[in-house]
């Protein structure tokens, strides 16, 4: 039969002796112990378990994160490269239609030009591109010194020894031979000269003219012009011709000129027929004296690309 076990109601009722007493004690601490360390075991345990789970939780937390921080950046790179790629078609196509504008504005930039180069057509236009046709206009004659400046004369009517004469006036220097006292002028280069001042050889023909004093005659068989080379008598008279005008009128340039004579000993200024305009003349501006001096009209006929004479008439 199993042996009873003491406990401390048997030490409190007598029931036992002092060794039992001792020996209940130690029991009961190692029971107690025992519990104790149990218990704090068990505390430890579920801290410990507790501890790992957050750290387990943590850790796939953290994985979770570093795969959808992996994924948002994936995102911002094809975004980034979307949006570059959109970008710099844009931009191509912003310089394509800025080009476009670009030739659009100039197009209408030079059609506004014209349209102010048309506005802005005034005397001082049409005499800086067109004045220089009166450097054909030149004689240099003995008998009828004033013959363009009285008058009216179309070019088809125009006395041949003048426009021979004109010709002659606007002869490049080395054109003109001079030897033994002969001067000679091919008649090639006196009609290159023409068409330079009447745009056509339809109505030239050769013949003898004059140049001041020095005769030409027009020698066939060579076709050439020869003359004697003689001195002449210096020429107190000076015409003075000075550009008022220039306009377009029907596809033609008109010139508009007032014309002086200048005696150079004395320093007067007269018109054609004599009259004093002023004495003690000084390169003064002619159109201070518009109103005594000679008017002279000058039409200019357009022909291909150039304009070349085709009247000379006096203003009304």
């Amino acid at each position: 039969m199993a042996k009873k076990k003491d406990t401390r109601a048997d030490i409190v009722t007598g029931d036992i002796d002092i060794d039992k007493i001792e020996s209940v004690i130690k029991t009961e601490i190692k029971d107690d112990l025992y519990n104790e360390i149990t218990e704090k075991i068990d505390t430890e345990s579920k801290k410990s378990l507790d501890r790992l789970e957050k750290r387990i939780i943590k850790y796939k937390n953290f994985s979770i994160f570093k795969r959808d921080l992996l994924i948002i950046i994936f995102f911002i790179i094809i975004s980034v490269e979307t949006y570059m790629i959109i970008a710099n078609n844009y931009s191509i196509k912003k310089i394509d239609d800025t080009d476009k504008n670009i030739v659009e504005v100039n197009k209408n930039q030079d059609d506004k030009t014209d349209i102010d180069t048309e506005e802005v057509k005034d005397k001082n236009w049409y005499i800086n591109n067109y004045s220089y046709l009166m450097n054909n206009i030149k004689t240099d004659l003995k008998d009828n010194k004033f013959y363009l400046y009285t008058g009216e004369h179309s070019v088809d009517d125009m006395d041949n020894s003048v426009k021979l004469n004109m010709s002659y006036q606007i002869l490049d220097k080395n054109k003109i031979n001079s030897n033994d006292g002969v001067i000679k002028v091919s008649s090639s280069d006196i009609k290159d000269a023409y068409k330079r001042i009447f745009g056509t050889l339809d109505s030239f023909s050769n013949g003898n003219f004059s140049n001041d004093c020095i005769n030409f005659i027009y020698n066939a068989t060579l076709d050439t012009y020869m003359a004697i080379d003689t001195s002449c008598e210096a020429n107190d008279n000076k015409i003075l011709e000075q550009i008022e005008n220039i306009y377009e009128e029907n596809d033609n340039i008109v010139i508009e000129t007032l014309v002086g004579v200048l005696n150079k000993q004395d320093k007067t200024l007269n018109t054609i027929d004599g009259n004093n305009v002023i004495n003690n003349y000084n390169d003064q501006d002619l159109s201070e004296y518009m109103d005594k001096l000679d008017k002279r009209t000058y039409i200019f006929e357009k022909r291909e690309d150039n304009y070349y004479l085709k009247k000379v008439r006096g203003n009304n």
